[in-house]
C-alpha cells in the first residue's frame, strides 16, 4: 500500500463536502488493537464511486493517522454525504507509512476492514465491506476486526482413535499336474474396527501449513488368505488353502504427509484445516514373514514326512509387495488454550492393492519318470485396503 498523507485526504474531504452541501452523518470506525503499542494506526475511507479501488490507497478520499494503543482505537469520519462507504485500517507498526507484505504478497503487519470484513484469498470487495451512511445527522459505527499478520507455528501431538478398515481381498489357487489344470478362487469384502494410535507435527505460517504424522494399527484381516477363513467359499478350495492359513499377526504402519489450508475462528482459538497429501503403508504379518524366510515350507515339509506322505517340496517361489505409496486427505476441528490444543479429526487413506504371490513345486515321488508326479501349485492373494481414521489429536503448539 504506497505511503498516504493526511493532508490531501483532508482537502479530498473538503471538495467532497462543498460538493454534498446536505450531508452530516458521521461514521465511526472502531479497531481493537493488540496488546502493543509499536507505530501508528491507518484508517482509509473509500466511496462507492471508486469502489473498484478497494482498498488500495489511490482510491480513498479520507484517511485518519492514530497512534497505536493496546485497546479500542476510534476513528471519526464527520460530515458525510448519503451513500455507501468502506473503510481500510493498516496497523504501520514499522512506522514506514505502507502495508508490508512479505515475498508472496501476503501483509505482514495486521489490518482489517469496515463491517469485519474478511476475503476468502485476499481482501474483501467493496461490497463485502460497505457500510451505508443515510441523511439525518446520525453516528454510524462499524467495527474493523484487525486481521493479524501470518506468524510461523509448530506443533506437536499424539494421536488414538478408531480405525475403520474396508478390505477387500481375492484369492485364487491352481494346481497343474501335466497339462491338467484346475484353478479355483473366492472373493470377500468387510468392514472392520481396529483402534490404533501415533503421533505427528505441524508446521504452519498463517492459513498454510504442512503436516507429518506416523500412525500404526493391527488387524487380522490385512493378512493373506485370513479374511477368506470365514468365507463359505474358502472350502471349495481343499487342502492348498490350508496350506497358507495360519493364525497370524499384522499391523500396518502409516508415514503420511499432508498440505493444509487452514481457517481460524474466535480469534484462532478455534481452527478448521483440510489436508491432501501423500504417504507410505507398509503391512506386515507373521504368515508372510514365515514364507519368506521359507519356515513355513519347512513346517509343511516335517508334517508330511511325519504322515508318511511320499511328497517333498521341489522348488518354492514367494513374492510380496505388501508397502505401497496412498493417497490422504482430512478433515479435522482444532480447539486451543494456551499452548494446549486438542483436534478431533477425520483421515482417509487409499491406494493400491496388497498383493502375495507364491508358486510350489511338489513332487508325489511315487512315479519318477512320470511328469505328473511333479505338480505345481500357485497362490495368488489380492489385499485392497481403504481406511477411515476417527481419531484425535492432543498436543501442544508453539508459539501459542
Amino acid at each position: 500500500m504506497p505511503k498516504i498523507t493526511t493532508s490531501f485526504f483532508s482537502a479530498a474531504l473538503a471538495v467532497l463536502a462543498a460538493a454534498h452541501p446536505g450531508f452530516g452523518d458521521d461514521l465511526e470506525v472502531t479497531v481493537r488493537l493488540a496488546a502493543h503499542d509499536s507505530g501508528r494506526v491507518m484508517a482509509a475511507l473509500h466511496r462507492e464511486a471508486g469502489a473498484e479501488q478497494f482498498p488500495d490507497a489511490e482510491g480513498a478520499v479520507a484517511a485518519q493517522w492514530m497512534k497505536a494503543a493496546p485497546g479500542v482505537l476510534r476513528f471519526l469520519f464527520p460530515d458525510l454525504p448519503a451513500g455507501r462507504y468502506a473503510v481500510a485500517v493498516f496497523h504501520d507498526e514499522n512506522g514506514n507509512g505502507v502495508l508490508d507484505t512479505n515475498f508472496f504478497g501476503v501483509p505482514i503487519e495486521g489490518y482489517g476492514f469496515s463491517r469485519s470484513a474478511k476475503g476468502l484469498f485476499g481482501p474483501p470487495d467493496f461490497e463485502q465491506a460497505a457500510v451505508e451512511i443515510p441523511t439525518g445527522g446520525e453516528t454510524i459505527s462499524t467495527a474493523a476486526k484487525m486481521i493479524p499478520p501470518p506468524r510461523f507455528r509448530a506443533e506437536v501431538f499424539g494421536r488414538g482413535g478408531l480405525s475403520l478398515l474396508q478390505v477387500s481381498a481375492t484369492d485364487s489357487i491352481s494346481a497343474r499336474a501335466g497339462s491338467e489344470l484346475d484353478t479355483d478362487s473366492v472373493s470377500d469384502s468387510r468392514w472392520s474396527r481396529e483402534f490404533g494410535g501415533g503421533a505427528g507435527t505441524r508446521l504452519l505460517y498463517g492459513n498454510w501449513g504442512f503436516e507429518g504424522s506416523y500412525f500404526v494399527l493391527r488387524s487380522p484381516d490385512l493378512t493373506p488368505s485370513e479374511l477368506l477363513q470365514d468365507s463359505p467359499e474358502t472350502a471349495s478350495l481343499g487342502v492348498s488353502m490350508g496350506a497358507v492359513q495360519s493364525s497370524v499377526s499384522s499391523r500396518a504402519d502409516l508415514v503420511l504427509a499432508s498440505a493444509l489450508r487452514t481457517f481460524r475462528f474466535r480469534d484462532g482459538a478455534v481452527e478448521l484445516a483440510i489436508g491432501f497429501g501423500t504417504g507410505w503403508i507398509r503391512a506386515t504379518d507373521d504368515l508372510t514373514d514365515d514364507l519368506q524366510s521359507g519356515a513355513l515350507i519347512s513346517d509343511l515339509e516335517a508334517e508330511l514326512a511325519a504322515q508318511g506322505a511320499p511328497i517333498t517340496v521341489a522348488e518354492f517361489v514367494f513374492e510380496a509387495d505388501r508397502s505401497h505409496l496412498v493417497h490422504t486427505g482430512s478433515l479435522s476441528l482444532g480447539f486451543r488454550r494456551g499452548r494446549f490444543l486438542i483436534r478431533p479429526r477425520v483421515d482417509v487413506v487409499w491406494g493400491p492393492p496388497l498383493t502375495t504371490d507364491m508358486t510350489i513345486l511338489f513332487d508325489l515321488g511315487t512315479l519318477v519318470s512320470d511328469p505328473k508326479t511333479l505338480v505345481e501349485t500357485t497362490w495368488s492373494s489380492t489385499i485392497d485396503p481403504t481406511l477411515v481414521l476417527f481419531s484425535v489429536d492432543i498436543g501442544f503448539s508453539f508459539p501459542r
